[in-house]
């Protein structure tokens, strides 16, 4: 489960106001986009995966000394979850295009079943 996106607005909100971070710089850190967390702020929406990111984030990232705002129902914190390509063993490569993993992946498969025939 993930929060909404007015919970995850709230809550980006409330942790910049109170540790002065930067929006820019939280985009980066979920998603390696700096503009995430302004646009957010300014009503736009993000993907799913996005937002489950956000969601561990915020709950991995919430200072301990900071109230949870009232508004927001605050959710069992589990440790995240895999993305789709970490579970199929290409999180070392995310950096990568989506394209070039996946080729990359198939490219070792091959040479794994070469080597051991």
């Amino acid at each position: 489960m993930q929060y909404t996106l007015s919970e995850l607005r709230r809550l980006f909100v409330v942790l910049i106001e109170a540790t002065g971070a930067v929006p820019s710089t939280l985009g980066t850190r979920i998603s390696q986009n700096p503009k995430l967390i302004p646009r957010l702020l300014d009503g736009d929406g993000c993907a799913s995966m996005t937002g489950e990111r956000a969601s561990d984030y915020i709950d991995a990232n919430w200072p301990e000394h900071l109230p949870w705002p009232e508004d927001v129902p605050r959710r069992d914190h589990q440790a995240p979850q895999p993305t789709r390509l970490e579970a199929l063993g290409l999180g070392a490569r995310l950096s990568r295009s989506w394209a070039a993993a996946i080729l990359a992946r198939a490219r070792d498969r091959k040479r794994a079943a070469g080597a051991s025939s």
